[in-house]
């Protein structure tokens, strides 16, 4: 978030009306996002991957059992659906022209879910 917002602060200061800037920083995969999510919090990242006609079958039958069970539907055709979307943004412009800095995606996961971790323990909701 720092990254974020020392980018707007600069984007203000250096840039120009009508300019876009995308302050993405560094492109991860949705792979590559769960492994670190995993290694975040201590956990294996999922070493098998669906096809995604199985696994819209699979979300399909889990959800509504999921939501019968008073459960949320952490699996359903929405969030397979989602998974498999996949935006990209190149935040070049904004280094070049803003000289903004972003620290490394697999950092900030780490840092972002290791606060949520610590703060979910501690009952800091």
């Amino acid at each position: 978030m720092e990254d974020v917002a020392n980018g707007l602060l600069l984007a203000g200061e250096r840039g120009q009306p009508g300019e876009t800037h995308f302050l993405t920083g560094h492109v991860l995969v949705m792979r590559e996002i769960l492994r670190v999510w995993g290694e975040a919090i201590g956990r294996l990242p999922p070493f098998i991957w669906l096809p995604r006609p199985v696994a819209l079958a699979q979300a399909a039958l889990v959800a509504p059992r999921l939501r019968l069970l008073g459960q949320p539907a952490f699996i359903s055709p929405g969030v397979v659906r989602s998974s498999f979307v996949s935006f990209s943004y190149r935040s070049d412009k904004a280094v070049d022209q803003l000289e903004v800095v972003f620290m490394p995606a697999e950092q900030a996961w780490e840092e972002t879910l290791r606060e949520e971790v610590a703060r979910a323990q501690s009952g800091r909701v």
